[in-house]
């Protein structure tokens, strides 16, 4: 299992208001800044640990809503026929990016998140836009002719960055 910390966390949601991540989840962040720390940890340890920290952390609402209090992420990576993005990380390049599109729970009729994923030397900076998940399969080969509306310009901006780097 790998675990994650983030620290002084950010995030702004489409109207540019701000909020630790963490202390109180926003409604639906585009924008993220923060440094990340990652722990591998045996499987025989994750109890005793989620345990041990329980009372200095709080649950994000999707986890405490979910079965187990956990719920489904699904990443798909895009990447260069020559895989030069994968490869950027495996290097540890000090300025590279990650292009994926998430979804988020069981349910698949739920929107559909693009994400630019920039570590520029020890900050992560992840910008997404949401698009509806019946478009998003056009928008992807058809950016012009299957544009989404968006609820603000800055997650057009974020949209536009996306299909820039893809």
């Amino acid at each position: 299992m790998i675990a994650s910390e983030s620290v002084n966390a950010r995030a702004r949601n489409g109207s540019g208001e701000e909020g630790r991540v963490g202390a109180r989840a926003l409604s639906s962040p585009i924008l993220f800044e923060r440094y990340e720390l990652k722990y591998w940890i045996p499987d025989h340890l994750t109890r005793e640990i989620a345990r041990f920290i329980s009372p200095f952390v709080e649950l994000d609402p999707s986890s405490a809503r979910g079965p187990d209090r956990r719920y489904t992420i699904t990443s798909v990576y895009l990447d260069s026929p020559r895989w030069s993005l994968y490869h950027d990380s495996v290097e540890n390049l000090p300025d590279r990016f990650k292009l994926r599109v998430r979804t988020y729970g069981e349910r698949s009729d739920g929107p559909v998140a693009v994400e630019v994923k920039r570590k520029v030397k020890d900050v992560i900076v992840k910008s997404r836009a949401f698009l509806p998940r019946d478009l998003y399969p056009a928008c992807l080969e058809d950016p012009i002719a299957a544009r989404p509306t968006f609820p603000s310009t800055e997650e057009e901006r974020f949209y536009e960055d996306f299909l820039r780097r893809m």
